[in-house]
């Protein structure tokens, strides 16, 4: 029995252990890196992206030169926050908060100043008679 506890112990650690880096690693995905180069460093040791988020890089030529656009979707969940006063639409309920969780107040598309966030249910398209 006490063999089954340690055990019990041991793998809630693993467990809160994992937790932990995948609440690092929403985070980091959202804020685009903490070195600002759109990479986080805990994505860049497990060498992928995680699932809950997608990272595009469009590259663009302005007048000459290149510049980064990247923008932050969530994949897993319906996109329903939308920021006001730019109306993007590019987050879940789950990632939006962790947004405002970490104080963070800019769009992660536009990078824009939120003043609102609305969650927007849209109704379902009814089927039409013919």
């Amino acid at each position: 029995m006490q063999k089954y506890g340690e055990e019990i112990k041991t793998l809630e650690t693993k467990l809160s252990e994992l937790e932990t880096r995948l609440d690092s690693s929403k985070i980091a995905a959202l804020r685009g890196g903490i070195g600002g180069n759109g990479q986080s460093s805990s994505v860049n040791e497990v060498n992928h992206v995680p699932s809950f988020s997608k990272m595009v890089v469009d590259i663009k030529d302005y007048s000459g030169r290149r510049s980064l656009k990247h923008e932050r979707e969530c994949l897993s969940e319906e996109k329903i926050v939308v920021f006001l006063p730019c109306s993007h639409q590019v987050l879940c309920v789950k990632c939006n908060e962790l947004h405002k969780k970490q104080q963070m107040k800019d769009c992660p598309a536009c990078r824009s100043l939120i003043d609102c966030r609305i969650c927007a249910r849209f109704a379902k398209p009814r089927a039409m008679a013919l």
